[in-house]
């Protein structure tokens, strides 16, 4: 486990990586907050998400129905929040610890750039000890978002104790 009681957790900042920045990644970013508040940990740990995809762009809105199916589960979120293009916002992967993709082809292309050397980069399932990607939800219907939320529930209930010590 990368924590130390003296120092607190290893990771400072955690990115999370889909296609847009506006379903998987933003749904990710908003539960891990929410679990890591539960632990005390919110203050210690920066948590953000990124698109990687070449159709991603900056200040995108949150997909209506990945807000509706997190507010259903109880996971607060901004009604602020705009997406980030990672293709021009490097700096966003450079100050990251711990990136986590959705698919194995968004973390392929990470790799790509120079600013993800020497960093921890994952798909979220690989992380969490399973197999296979987080598939998009975009334009699927409510109970694909649904899916969607119980894989990233599942896996970042395994990631955590990665993450903090729970």
């Amino acid at each position: 486990m990368k924590y130390t009681e003296k120092e607190g957790p290893t990771y400072k900042q955690v990115l999370f990586v889909c296609d847009a920045n506006t379903c998987r990644s933003p749904m990710a970013e908003y539960l891990l907050k929410y679990m890591l508040s539960e632990h005390d940990y919110d203050s210690q740990i920066h948590v953000c998400s990124g698109g990687i995809a070449t159709h991603a762009r900056d200040d995108s809105a949150f997909s209506l129905d990945a807000k509706l199916t997190i507010k259903s589960n109880g996971i607060p979120f901004s009604e602020d929040f705009r997406s980030t293009d990672l293709n021009w916002h490097k700096d966003v992967i450079e100050n990251s610890d711990l990136i986590l993709t959705m698919t194995y082809l968004q973390k392929s292309k990470l790799m790509e750039f120079d600013e993800v050397k020497g960093k921890e980069v994952f798909t979220l399932q690989e992380f969490a000890g399973e197999p296979g990607d987080i598939e998009d939800p975009s334009g699927k219907g409510d109970s694909v978002y649904d899916q969607t939320f119980i894989v990233l529930k599942t896996c970042m209930e395994k990631a955590l104790k990665r993450i903090i010590p729970v």
